[in-house]
């Protein structure tokens, strides 16, 4: 994990299962109340197969694409996207986020 100045937020994650594994690498980009905006994976999955993830929040409109989905949805300015292929730093986000929501205080 690092933080470019920029304050996004850099993941690599890897593990190796007698040569399987993930190999991914993703960044994301968080608002003031850490919601992820923005999100691009690349790398492979468990079975070697290439991943390329990508989600963006702009205006409330949600738009994501992984190798599963294709979706967009309105008014999400307050949802979480949960990742097909990240690395265990989106449930950390996650988390974080939850801790620092108004319903949890």
């Amino acid at each position: 994990m690092w933080k470019d100045a920029d304050g996004s937020v850099h993941e690599f994650f890897q593990f190796n299962d007698r040569g399987r594994g993930p190999k991914i690498y993703t960044m994301y980009r968080l608002n003031a109340a850490g919601i992820v905006i923005a999100e691009e994976s690349k790398g492979v999955d468990y079975m070697k197969n290439p991943v390329v993830e990508n989600f963006a929040l702009h205006d409330g409109q949600a738009i994501w694409k992984n190798q599963a989905e294709d979706e967009k949805a309105a008014n999400a300015g307050d949802k979480f996207y949960v990742d097909l292929n990240g690395g265990p730093e989106s449930g950390a986000l996650l988390a974080r986020a939850l801790q620092s929501s108004p319903a949890s205080m």
